[in-house]
């Protein structure tokens, strides 16, 4: 016998991190955490949640259209490759 599973929402997407942080003042920040690049870790903060969530859903997007559009180089790597010998 099937039974009928329950629709579930889709996850919010865990990328970049976005945290509530409270600094040394008082006052409180946002952090959009974007993990390691390079070798050193990414983050930015905000005042308020809106601007951090804002610039999450950039980062999200330019993640997905990285793929989508590679870089486009001046020549083919082949005929550079063959200047050279």
């Amino acid at each position: 016998m099937i039974t009928d599973l329950p629709q579930l929402q889709a996850r919010k997407s865990k990328w970049p991190r976005v945290t509530r942080r409270k600094n040394t003042g008082g006052s409180i920040s946002f952090c959009v955490d974007m993990g390691r690049v390079g070798g050193n870790r990414l983050r930015k903060f905000f005042k308020t949640r809106a601007e951090a969530d804002t610039y999450a859903e950039q980062q999200r997007i330019a993640k997905v259209n990285q793929g989508a559009n590679p870089p486009l180089h001046e020549e083919p790597a082949c005929e550079i490759l063959c200047k050279t010998f």
